[in-house]
């Protein structure tokens, strides 16, 4: 019941925080414009999308799940990175700087799954958590480049985080996950085609460390058992984006941190694919994930299987990208 009122009051507060936040933007000129290749939007289009989206989670899961010491970790650990992508989107950080700041607000949100859990790993684990981390917020950053394209992975993939925690009783997950799932449905509704309002690098960043938070809250333990390793499937489609545009990237001799058009929605795009049926493809694509995820966690497949499965799926997405890779333009660090 907890669950289903924190939902609604996410949804209810990113629908009237959204609009304020587009308002404000327009204000302050926290605005993306269209230029080169990559931004090709119709009209400047204002971002503070992540700001309306952590203010309501905010609300909602301090009203509804108590004051704990973890939940204060967790908001400020998602809170640090929503500020950084903020600076980001207004003034346009150094690399180094940027990526300096993500690293506080990742380790926040290790210190948050401890005190949640009560379980400190060893180093080695740590050290492979941080880097996850690190990782999926960069690929949520990465992957934000069309109308609701990052939202709506969010979205599926913390569906499957629910179905998850709901499987295996894990109450931390369901309760903390409806605000968050309540939140990415609202902003939607202002994000979709045309889009009134986008993530911005507050959102993106903000997102990635939501989703890392819950990839690694249900295998956490002081070993890498195969629960490390399962629910980190479900943020796969933004995890192969960010290794395939390393990969294209370096060998095209371009700085794996500059902007570039080698994007598979932008390949899609390329082969004809209408901006309803890329979303509709990362939405069936990220509800298989959830169904193998599920299928593995209750042991009708086995971990490798599982990867076995993913690996096959890389096929086809090989040949797309094999198919259209041909763009060789650079863009500015802000793309």
């Amino acid at each position: 019941m907890v669950e289903v009122i924190a939902f609604s009051s996410a949804v209810i507060l990113t629908l009237i925080a959204t609009p304020i936040m587009i308002n404000l933007a327009h204000k302050f000129k926290i605005i993306d414009t269209p230029h080169g290749n990559l931004k090709t939007h119709a009209h400047p289009t204002p971002y503070l999308g992540g700001v309306a989206i952590f203010a309501a989670v905010a609300i909602s899961s301090i009203a509804f799940l108590g004051g704990s010491s973890w939940l204060a970790l967790f908001l400020a650990g998602t809170g640090f990175l929503c500020i950084t992508g903020l600076i980001d989107d207004i003034y346009t950080l150094t690399p180094a700087t940027k990526f300096t700041l993500q690293g506080a607000g990742c380790t926040t949100l290790l210190i948050s799954l401890s005190a949640v859990t009560g379980i400190t790993p060893p180093l080695p684990v740590l050290a492979a958590s941080l880097f996850f981390l690190f990782t999926l917020v960069n690929a949520i950053n990465l992957v934000d480049i069309m109308d609701a394209l990052a939202s709506t992975i969010a979205l599926v993939a913390m569906l499957g985080f629910m179905a998850l925690g709901i499987f295996s009783s894990n109450s931390i997950i369901t309760s903390l996950g409806a605000p968050i799932v309540g939140a990415l449905l609202g902003f939607l509704w202002y994000n979709r085609k045309p889009a009134r309002i986008y993530l911005g690098d507050a959102g993106s960043l903000l997102i990635g460390g939501v989703l890392g938070f819950f990839a690694l809250l249900y295998g956490w333990g002081p070993t890498f058992g195969p629960k490390f390793f399962l629910a980190p499937c479900i943020v796969g489609i933004a995890l192969i984006e960010l290794v395939y545009l390393m990969a294209i990237r370096t060998a095209k001799r371009l700085p794996v941190y500059l902007g570039s058009p080698h994007h598979f929605a932008i390949y899609l795009k390329k082969l004809g694919w209408a901006w309803e049926a890329i979303i509709g493809f990362v939405t069936l694509a990220g509800t298989i994930l959830n169904m193998l995820v599920l299928a593995c966690a209750a042991e009708f497949i086995s971990l490798p299987q599982l990867f076995i499965f993913l690996l096959l799926g890389l096929i086809p997405w090989t040949l797309i990208i094999y198919r259209t890779s041909t763009s060789t333009t650079q863009f500015p660090p802000n793309t």
